[in-house]
Protein backbone atom coordinates (compact mmCIF):
# COMPACT_ATOMS: atom_id res chain seq x y z
CA UNK A 1 0.00 0.00 0.00
CA UNK A 2 1.81 3.44 -1.12
CA UNK A 3 2.00 6.20 1.44
CA UNK A 4 1.65 9.73 1.04
CA UNK A 5 3.74 12.25 1.30
CA UNK A 6 2.27 13.88 3.70
CA UNK A 7 3.25 11.24 6.36
CA UNK A 8 5.36 10.57 8.75
CA UNK A 9 7.43 7.03 10.29
CA UNK A 10 7.62 6.65 13.72
CA UNK A 11 10.84 4.52 14.36
CA UNK A 12 12.13 3.16 17.35
CA UNK A 13 15.99 2.98 16.96
CA UNK A 14 17.94 0.42 19.99
CA UNK A 15 21.48 -0.32 20.03
CA UNK A 16 21.57 -4.10 20.17
CA UNK A 17 23.84 -5.71 22.78
CA UNK A 18 23.37 -3.37 25.50
CA UNK A 19 21.58 -3.70 28.78
CA UNK A 20 19.68 -1.28 29.78
CA UNK A 21 19.18 -0.31 26.63
CA UNK A 22 20.21 2.78 24.06
CA UNK A 23 17.44 3.99 22.13
CA UNK A 24 15.51 6.63 20.46
CA UNK A 25 12.16 7.44 18.93
CA UNK A 26 11.75 9.42 16.00
CA UNK A 27 9.99 10.47 13.41
CA UNK A 28 10.39 10.50 9.71
CA UNK A 29 8.84 12.20 6.89
CA UNK A 30 7.86 8.97 4.43
CA UNK A 31 9.47 10.61 1.75
CA UNK A 32 13.01 10.15 3.24
CA UNK A 33 15.70 8.44 1.76
CA UNK A 34 17.67 5.87 3.59
CA UNK A 35 20.88 8.80 3.14
CA UNK A 36 18.05 10.79 5.32
CA UNK A 37 17.47 8.20 7.23
CA UNK A 38 21.57 7.35 8.26
CA UNK A 39 21.91 11.19 9.22
CA UNK A 40 18.79 11.27 11.20
CA UNK A 41 20.14 8.16 12.82
CA UNK A 42 23.37 9.72 14.02
CA UNK A 43 21.76 12.63 14.98
CA UNK A 44 19.55 11.10 17.15
CA UNK A 45 22.31 8.41 18.41
CA UNK A 46 24.98 10.97 18.45
CA UNK A 47 27.28 9.37 16.23
CA UNK A 48 30.12 11.32 14.16
CA UNK A 49 29.55 9.75 10.79
CA UNK A 50 33.15 9.05 10.96
CA UNK A 51 32.74 5.04 10.14
CA UNK A 52 30.93 3.10 7.29
CA UNK A 53 27.09 1.99 7.32
CA UNK A 54 24.47 -0.37 6.26
CA UNK A 55 21.39 -0.97 6.19
CA UNK A 56 20.16 -4.71 6.17
CA UNK A 57 16.53 -5.42 4.76
CA UNK A 58 14.17 -7.98 3.20
CA UNK A 59 12.99 -7.15 -0.33
CA UNK A 60 9.05 -6.65 -0.25
CA UNK A 61 9.38 -7.91 -3.36
CA UNK A 62 11.20 -11.74 -3.99
CA UNK A 63 11.78 -11.57 0.38
CA UNK A 64 15.73 -11.73 -0.40
CA UNK A 65 18.30 -9.79 1.93
CA UNK A 66 19.40 -6.77 0.54
CA UNK A 67 22.10 -4.26 1.65
CA UNK A 68 21.70 -0.35 1.25
CA UNK A 69 24.17 1.85 1.61
CA UNK A 70 27.04 4.08 -0.04
CA UNK A 71 27.68 1.54 -2.81
CA UNK A 72 31.45 2.47 -3.35
CA UNK A 73 31.86 1.73 0.26
CA UNK A 74 31.50 -2.11 -1.00
CA UNK A 75 31.27 -3.50 2.56
CA UNK A 76 32.05 -7.02 3.21
CA UNK A 77 32.11 -7.43 -0.65
CA UNK A 78 28.46 -7.64 -0.55
CA UNK A 79 26.56 -6.07 -3.45
CA UNK A 80 25.47 -2.32 -2.09
CA UNK A 81 22.14 -0.39 -3.05
CA UNK A 82 22.51 3.39 -3.52
CA UNK A 83 21.10 4.49 -0.14
CA UNK A 84 19.98 7.73 -2.06
CA UNK A 85 18.13 5.63 -4.47
CA UNK A 86 15.66 3.78 -2.20
CA UNK A 87 12.96 5.47 -0.56
CA UNK A 88 11.91 4.34 3.21
CA UNK A 89 7.78 3.88 1.64
CA UNK A 90 9.46 1.68 -0.89
CA UNK A 91 9.63 -0.94 2.54
CA UNK A 92 7.99 -0.20 5.72
CA UNK A 93 4.66 0.08 5.61
CA UNK A 94 4.84 -2.77 2.65
CA UNK A 95 5.14 -5.94 4.85
CA UNK A 96 8.81 -4.67 6.27
CA UNK A 97 7.87 -3.28 9.63
CA UNK A 98 11.90 -4.15 11.01
CA UNK A 99 15.38 -3.35 9.57
CA UNK A 100 18.98 -3.62 10.80
CA UNK A 101 21.13 -0.38 10.72
CA UNK A 102 24.95 -1.62 11.27
CA UNK A 103 27.80 1.37 12.00
CA UNK A 104 31.09 1.21 12.15
CA UNK A 105 31.88 -2.55 10.82
CA UNK A 106 34.91 -2.75 13.17
CA UNK A 107 33.17 -2.08 16.40
CA UNK A 108 29.97 -3.37 14.35
CA UNK A 109 27.37 -0.89 16.34
CA UNK A 110 23.93 -3.07 15.34
CA UNK A 111 20.77 -0.74 15.48
CA UNK A 112 17.23 -2.08 15.45
CA UNK A 113 14.81 -0.25 13.27
CA UNK A 114 11.20 -0.86 14.42
CA UNK A 115 7.99 0.81 12.75
CA UNK A 116 6.17 1.80 15.42
CA UNK A 117 3.68 3.49 13.31
CA UNK A 118 2.49 5.82 10.55
CA UNK A 119 0.36 9.12 10.46
CA UNK A 120 -0.55 12.49 8.73
CA UNK A 121 2.50 15.32 9.20
CA UNK A 122 1.54 18.00 11.15
CA UNK A 123 2.38 20.71 9.24
CA UNK A 124 3.60 22.50 12.37
CA UNK A 125 6.32 20.21 12.67
CA UNK A 126 9.78 20.35 11.49
CA UNK A 127 10.85 17.07 10.38
CA UNK A 128 13.14 14.76 11.94
CA UNK A 129 12.35 15.27 15.51
CA UNK A 130 13.52 13.07 18.10
CA UNK A 131 10.09 12.31 21.02
CA UNK A 132 12.05 9.84 23.73
CA UNK A 133 15.03 7.87 24.16
CA UNK A 134 17.62 6.26 27.13
CA UNK A 135 20.53 6.70 27.76
CA UNK A 136 23.89 8.33 25.97
CA UNK A 137 25.44 7.03 22.68
CA UNK A 138 28.33 4.91 23.56
CA UNK A 139 31.50 7.00 22.36
CA UNK A 140 33.43 6.08 19.12
CA UNK A 141 36.23 4.10 18.76
CA UNK A 142 35.41 3.02 22.26
CA UNK A 143 35.84 -0.93 21.08
CA UNK A 144 32.51 -2.14 20.42
CA UNK A 145 29.94 -3.72 22.81
CA UNK A 146 32.94 -5.21 24.52
CA UNK A 147 35.12 -2.14 25.16
CA UNK A 148 31.72 0.12 26.11
CA UNK A 149 30.90 -2.49 28.61
CA UNK A 150 34.51 -2.63 29.91
CA UNK A 151 34.29 1.21 30.04
CA UNK A 152 31.23 1.13 32.26
CA UNK A 153 33.52 -1.12 34.27
CA UNK A 154 36.20 1.40 34.60
CA UNK A 155 33.55 4.41 35.30
CA UNK A 156 32.15 2.54 38.35
CA UNK A 157 35.46 1.91 40.51
CA UNK A 158 37.87 5.27 40.06
CA UNK A 159 40.52 2.82 42.05
CA UNK A 160 41.04 1.42 38.77
CA UNK A 161 44.33 1.74 36.88
CA UNK A 162 42.72 2.75 33.53
CA UNK A 163 39.84 5.41 35.49
CA UNK A 164 42.17 8.56 34.97
CA UNK A 165 43.10 7.82 30.92
CA UNK A 166 39.92 6.98 30.30
CA UNK A 167 38.35 10.16 32.16
CA UNK A 168 40.86 11.83 30.17
CA UNK A 169 40.38 10.53 26.59
CA UNK A 170 36.34 10.61 27.15
CA UNK A 171 34.41 14.18 26.94
CA UNK A 172 34.43 15.27 30.92
CA UNK A 173 30.74 15.70 31.36
CA UNK A 174 30.70 11.96 30.00
CA UNK A 175 27.27 10.01 31.67
CA UNK A 176 26.35 6.87 30.33
CA UNK A 177 22.70 7.06 31.44
CA UNK A 178 21.96 10.99 30.94
CA UNK A 179 20.06 11.61 27.82
CA UNK A 180 17.50 14.53 26.40
CA UNK A 181 15.36 14.45 23.34
CA UNK A 182 15.11 18.30 23.41
CA UNK A 183 19.05 18.52 23.09
CA UNK A 184 19.10 16.47 19.30
CA UNK A 185 19.60 18.45 16.84
CA UNK A 186 19.31 17.54 13.38
CA UNK A 187 20.95 18.78 10.11
CA UNK A 188 20.07 17.94 6.67
CA UNK A 189 22.17 15.96 4.84
CA UNK A 190 23.95 18.31 2.50
CA UNK A 191 24.77 20.61 6.19
CA UNK A 192 25.95 17.46 7.70
CA UNK A 193 28.34 16.91 4.87
CA UNK A 194 29.46 20.36 5.06
CA UNK A 195 29.99 20.41 8.91
CA UNK A 196 31.62 17.26 8.61
CA UNK A 197 34.46 17.90 5.93
CA UNK A 198 35.14 21.26 7.39
CA UNK A 199 37.78 21.54 10.77
CA UNK A 200 36.14 24.28 12.65
CA UNK A 201 38.24 24.27 15.73
CA UNK A 202 39.76 28.01 14.56
CA UNK A 203 42.70 26.77 15.48
CA UNK A 204 45.67 28.97 13.76
CA UNK A 205 47.75 25.41 13.01
CA UNK A 206 45.09 23.83 10.95
CA UNK A 207 46.65 25.94 7.84
CA UNK A 208 49.87 24.01 8.53
CA UNK A 209 48.25 21.39 6.55
CA UNK A 210 46.96 23.27 3.41
CA UNK A 211 50.28 25.08 2.69
CA UNK A 212 51.44 24.32 -0.96
CA UNK A 213 54.44 22.68 0.41
CA UNK A 214 52.87 19.92 2.64
CA UNK A 215 49.80 19.74 -0.07
CA UNK A 216 50.32 15.83 0.30
CA UNK A 217 49.01 15.75 3.52
CA UNK A 218 45.50 16.74 2.22
CA UNK A 219 42.58 19.38 2.88
CA UNK A 220 41.93 17.79 6.04
CA UNK A 221 44.87 17.68 7.97
CA UNK A 222 45.18 13.64 6.59
CA UNK A 223 48.52 11.84 6.83
CA UNK A 224 51.01 11.22 4.20
CA UNK A 225 49.49 7.93 1.99
CA UNK A 226 51.78 4.98 1.55
CA UNK A 227 53.03 6.56 -1.59
CA UNK A 228 53.49 10.36 -0.03
CA UNK A 229 56.93 8.48 1.80
CA UNK A 230 60.25 8.20 0.55
CA UNK A 231 61.02 4.84 0.01
CA UNK A 232 61.10 2.58 -3.14
CA UNK A 233 57.85 3.14 -3.81
CA UNK A 234 57.64 6.62 -4.94
CA UNK A 235 54.86 7.86 -7.51
CA UNK A 236 56.52 7.82 -11.37
CA UNK A 237 56.50 11.31 -11.34
CA UNK A 238 58.05 12.03 -8.11
CA UNK A 239 61.06 11.81 -7.51
CA UNK A 240 62.79 10.50 -4.28
CA UNK A 241 64.85 13.86 -3.79
CA UNK A 242 61.50 16.04 -4.13
CA UNK A 243 59.66 13.55 -2.09
CA UNK A 244 62.61 14.70 0.91
CA UNK A 245 62.50 17.76 0.06
CA UNK A 246 58.60 18.60 0.36
CA UNK A 247 59.09 16.38 3.69
CA UNK A 248 61.73 18.44 5.15
CA UNK A 249 60.03 21.84 3.52
CA UNK A 250 56.51 20.85 5.96
CA UNK A 251 59.09 20.76 9.20
CA UNK A 252 60.95 24.07 8.70
CA UNK A 253 57.53 25.99 8.40
CA UNK A 254 56.39 28.18 10.61
CA UNK A 255 53.04 26.62 10.73
CA UNK A 256 54.97 23.33 11.99
CA UNK A 257 57.49 25.04 14.00
CA UNK A 258 54.39 26.46 16.07
CA UNK A 259 53.16 23.36 16.62
CA UNK A 260 56.09 22.08 17.62
CA UNK A 261 56.59 25.21 19.94
CA UNK A 262 52.79 24.49 21.32
CA UNK A 263 53.56 20.37 22.20
CA UNK A 264 56.66 21.68 24.03
CA UNK A 265 54.82 23.10 26.37
CA UNK A 266 52.18 20.93 26.46
CA UNK A 267 49.01 23.26 25.06
CA UNK A 268 46.99 20.45 22.96
CA UNK A 269 43.71 21.81 23.00
CA UNK A 270 42.03 22.96 20.19
CA UNK A 271 43.98 20.55 17.67
CA UNK A 272 42.32 18.41 15.63
CA UNK A 273 42.76 14.69 15.42
CA UNK A 274 45.60 14.40 13.41
CA UNK A 275 47.39 17.53 14.53
CA UNK A 276 47.05 16.07 18.22
CA UNK A 277 48.67 12.97 17.11
CA UNK A 278 51.17 14.26 15.56
CA UNK A 279 52.13 16.86 18.41
CA UNK A 280 52.18 13.79 21.17
CA UNK A 281 54.70 12.42 18.58
CA UNK A 282 56.43 14.96 18.31
CA UNK A 283 56.39 15.71 22.58
CA UNK A 284 57.49 12.40 22.85
CA UNK A 285 60.21 12.47 20.23
CA UNK A 286 61.33 16.12 21.56
CA UNK A 287 65.21 16.15 21.52
CA UNK A 288 65.77 14.21 18.48
CA UNK A 289 62.70 16.10 16.52
CA UNK A 290 64.65 19.51 17.69
CA UNK A 291 68.10 18.47 17.07
CA UNK A 292 66.79 17.44 13.55
CA UNK A 293 64.86 20.95 12.94
CA UNK A 294 68.59 22.69 13.94
CA UNK A 295 70.25 20.43 10.96
CA UNK A 296 67.56 21.31 8.39
CA UNK A 297 67.18 24.75 9.12
CA UNK A 298 71.24 24.96 8.43
CA UNK A 299 71.84 25.84 4.86
CA UNK A 300 75.13 24.07 4.88
CA UNK A 301 74.50 21.48 6.45
CA UNK A 302 75.95 18.10 4.74
CA UNK A 303 74.59 14.87 3.42
CA UNK A 304 74.72 12.40 5.82
CA UNK A 305 73.59 14.98 9.00
CA UNK A 306 70.18 15.53 6.41
CA UNK A 307 69.52 11.82 5.79
CA UNK A 308 69.56 11.26 9.60
CA UNK A 309 67.06 14.10 10.35
CA UNK A 310 65.11 13.23 7.74
CA UNK A 311 64.83 9.76 9.40
CA UNK A 312 63.67 11.48 12.61
CA UNK A 313 61.12 13.09 11.06
CA UNK A 314 59.98 10.35 8.54
CA UNK A 315 60.03 8.06 11.97
CA UNK A 316 58.08 11.13 14.22
CA UNK A 317 55.25 10.93 11.04
CA UNK A 318 55.21 6.94 11.16
CA UNK A 319 54.24 6.77 15.05
CA UNK A 320 51.65 9.46 15.17
CA UNK A 321 49.94 7.27 11.71
CA UNK A 322 50.27 4.50 14.18
CA UNK A 323 48.40 6.35 16.63
CA UNK A 324 45.43 7.48 14.71
CA UNK A 325 45.32 4.33 13.32
CA UNK A 326 45.03 2.68 16.94
CA UNK A 327 42.45 5.57 17.72
CA UNK A 328 40.11 5.03 14.99
CA UNK A 329 40.96 0.93 14.64
CA UNK A 330 41.32 1.56 11.53
CA UNK A 331 42.80 -0.81 10.29
CA UNK A 332 41.00 -2.87 13.05
CA UNK A 333 44.45 -5.06 13.31
CA UNK A 334 46.38 -1.84 14.60
CA UNK A 335 43.93 -1.57 17.51
CA UNK A 336 43.94 -5.31 18.33
CA UNK A 337 47.75 -5.50 18.11
CA UNK A 338 48.29 -2.24 20.14
CA UNK A 339 45.75 -4.19 23.02
CA UNK A 340 47.78 -7.35 23.10
CA UNK A 341 51.51 -5.15 23.15
CA UNK A 342 49.97 -3.62 26.15
CA UNK A 343 48.66 -6.73 27.89
CA UNK A 344 52.30 -7.59 27.02
CA UNK A 345 54.24 -4.80 29.00
CA UNK A 346 55.20 -2.83 25.98
CA UNK A 347 54.74 1.00 26.85
CA UNK A 348 52.94 2.86 24.63
CA UNK A 349 55.86 4.55 22.46
CA UNK A 350 57.68 1.41 21.64
CA UNK A 351 53.87 -0.19 20.19
CA UNK A 352 53.91 2.71 18.23
CA UNK A 353 57.70 2.31 17.00
CA UNK A 354 56.55 -1.32 16.18
CA UNK A 355 53.81 -0.87 14.33
CA UNK A 356 55.83 2.09 12.27
CA UNK A 357 58.49 -0.22 11.51
CA UNK A 358 56.12 -2.51 10.24
CA UNK A 359 54.30 -0.71 8.15
CA UNK A 360 57.82 0.21 7.16
CA UNK A 361 58.44 -3.41 6.12
CA UNK A 362 55.18 -3.44 4.00
CA UNK A 363 55.55 -0.44 1.77
CA UNK A 364 58.41 -2.54 0.46
CA UNK A 365 55.74 -5.50 -0.57
CA UNK A 366 53.46 -3.96 -3.01
CA UNK A 367 51.30 -1.34 -3.96
CA UNK A 368 49.03 0.65 -2.03
CA UNK A 369 46.37 -1.97 -1.53
CA UNK A 370 48.93 -4.53 -1.06
CA UNK A 371 51.08 -2.62 1.26
CA UNK A 372 48.02 -2.31 3.83
CA UNK A 373 46.98 -5.94 2.99
CA UNK A 374 50.95 -6.71 3.94
CA UNK A 375 51.40 -4.88 6.88
CA UNK A 376 47.54 -5.91 8.32
CA UNK A 377 48.68 -9.70 7.93
CA UNK A 378 51.53 -8.98 9.89
CA UNK A 379 49.97 -6.52 12.32
CA UNK A 380 47.67 -10.20 13.35
CA UNK A 381 50.42 -12.46 13.18
CA UNK A 382 52.66 -9.93 15.37
CA UNK A 383 50.21 -9.83 18.55
CA UNK A 384 50.94 -13.39 19.35
CA UNK A 385 53.82 -13.14 19.89
CA UNK A 386 56.33 -11.93 22.95
CA UNK A 387 57.91 -8.59 22.72
CA UNK A 388 60.99 -10.31 22.47
CA UNK A 389 60.34 -12.43 19.51
CA UNK A 390 58.28 -9.15 17.91
CA UNK A 391 61.94 -7.24 17.82
CA UNK A 392 63.85 -10.64 16.62
CA UNK A 393 61.56 -10.23 13.98
CA UNK A 394 61.83 -7.22 12.82
CA UNK A 395 65.81 -7.31 13.27
CA UNK A 396 65.49 -10.68 10.91
CA UNK A 397 63.07 -8.87 8.09
CA UNK A 398 64.76 -5.56 7.89
CA UNK A 399 68.38 -7.73 7.50
CA UNK A 400 66.60 -9.32 4.61
CA UNK A 401 65.50 -6.05 3.34
CA UNK A 402 69.71 -4.87 3.78
CA UNK A 403 67.94 -2.29 6.01
CA UNK A 404 68.73 -1.19 9.80
CA UNK A 405 65.44 -1.41 12.02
Amino acid sequence: MGRKRGEVYQLKITLKGIKPPVWRRIQVPTAFNFNDLHFAIQDAMGWEDSHLHGFELISPKDGTSELIGVPEDDIMGQRTIDEKKRKLSQYFGKGIEKAVYVYDYGDDWTHEIKLEKIFPMDEAEAYPVCIAGKRACPPEDVGGIYGYLHMLDVLADPKSDEYDGLREWLDEDFDPDRFSPAEVVFYDAKERERLGIEDDTGDDFEDAWDEDNVDDMGDEGQYMEADDYPDEDEPENVSQDESVQELIAMFTSSEVRSLFEKAKRGELSGLNDEQTMLAISLQENMEDVSFAMDILSDPERDADDEEDAVSVLISVIAQSRAAYQVKHKDPAEAFTFYQAMIKKGLDHSDILSVMADLYALSLDEGDDEGSLDHYKARLARMAKLSPKKILKELDKEFSAHGEEP
